[in-house]
């Protein structure tokens, strides 16, 4: 179907408008290609955030981890100081207890039972195989009873210091066994000390580097929004472009739709004006140059 004829200014302005859209295109091509980049960029970002989010979840999940032991280390040091007091009370108890047992020794030099018996018996022997003067004998005699109300004593005396002596190694014993308990908590008390203040090292250190990949995050977040501002820009300079493009090809199209029907008007107007070939000729060309005359159509050889 052959092409209406337009007029000299109109065709300039369709020239005008196919140069303009072969140049819009050409530049939404260039568009579109910057923005696929750049998408492609805020997938990546969006990548990282995600990868940097899920290492910082782990790693939030560690320090979670680490602190709930460190609380529980703590409430281990409480008990331990508890029990330590409490040995340090029954040490202090046992000592005291050891003091208080000595004291009922009895008091001065005390000859043994033993010692008395062996002087009782060179008496005896010494009464039996020797001849004595009755003055002497009498005194030998006193002598011998005055050892038997020792040795009386003296085996009542050592009955009370046996005693006495057991209960003192039984308190001593006790206090050593106090010590060595103490010791012990005392031990595990620094033990567990030392590992919570390590467990507390190790959370500061942690959260650092938490800290860090929060960091990171904000980052990559700032640099993924401006990326996601230029694809709005671009996206924005698009539709403008695209506007521009469908407006110039829509005024191209109606220019030609007018072309077309100003010339099915004329041929209407001719056909019912006149009658007879001569006639139609004649209006024809009368209409015609009306037409030319207002700028509406052209005539090319």
């Amino acid at each position: 179907m052959p092409r209406p004829v337009l007029t000299e200014d109109a065709e300039q302005l369709d020239r005008d408008d196919r140069e303009q859209i072969r140049h819009t295109e050409g530049k939404l091509r260039e568009l579109y290609g910057r923005r696929a980049a750049l998408i492609d960029l805020v997938h990546q970002h969006s990548d990282a955030q995600k990868d940097l989010y899920d290492e910082r979840q782990r790693r939030q999940a560690a320090v979670e981890d680490l602190y709930q032991s460190h609380q529980e280390m703590g409430r281990r040091l409480t008990d331990l100081r508890r029990a330590r007091d409490q040995g340090r009370g029954k040490l202090e108890e046992a000592i005291v207890a050891t003091r208080m047992i000595r004291s009922e020794m009895p008091k001065g030099d005390h000859a043994t039972p033993d010692q008395i018996r062996r002087e009782m018996a060179d008496l005896e022997h010494r009464q039996q195989t020797t001849a004595l003067p009755i003055k002497e004998e009498n005194s030998l005699i006193d002598r011998l009873r005055s050892l038997k109300t020792q040795l009386t004593a003296a085996e009542r005396d050592r009955a009370l210091i046996d005693g006495v002596v057991a209960k003192r190694k039984a308190l001593e014993d006790a206090v050593r066994l106090r010590k060595v308990e103490l010791d012990q908590i005392q031990g595990e008390f620094e033990q567990v000390r030392v590992e919570r203040d390590r467990a507390m090292t190790g959370i500061r250190t942690r959260l650092v580097d938490v800290g860090g990949l929060l960091a990171q995050l904000r980052e990559k977040a700032k640099a993924r929004g401006e990326a996601m501002a230029k694809v709005d820009a671009m996206s924005e300079e698009i539709r403008n472009l695209e506007r521009d493009v469908n407006a110039r090809i829509r005024a191209t199209r109606d220019r030609r739709v007018e072309a077309k029907r100003t010339i099915g008007d004329y041929n209407r107007q001719v056909r019912d004006s006149v009658s007879g070939e001569r006639g139609y000729a004649q209006a024809a060309d009368a209409q015609l140059e009306e037409l030319m005359k207002r700028g509406r159509v052209t005539l090319r050889g």
